[in-house]
């Protein structure tokens, strides 16, 4: 979890355009999928601490149970097979 609404933004943005950049690259599902997926539970995070600080009670119920089934699969992304 990052400290603040920014840094969650910037890695984000940063993972998202990394996954992208290998996709067209030509890589591996297995290298690009696992990383955008892990920057897409960034994304929830940055809801949230807009949610919160907004006071946008049912916005942060919906998207804390989004993040909550993002990260029941985490370990099925995070042991993808590279190969």
């Amino acid at each position: 979890m990052c400290f603040g609404i920014e840094m969650s933004v910037v890695f984000a943005v940063s993972g998202l355009v990394t996954s992208c950049f290998l996709k067209t690259s030509g890589m591996r599902f297995a290298l690009y999928f696992p990383i955008a997926y892990f920057s897409i539970m960034e994304v929830f995070q940055s809801i949230q601490y807009y949610s919160i600080s907004h006071n946008l009670h049912s916005l942060n119920v919906f998207v804390t149970i989004l993040a909550y089934i993002h990260i029941c699969f985490q370990p099925l992304f995070f042991n993808v097979p590279i190969w």
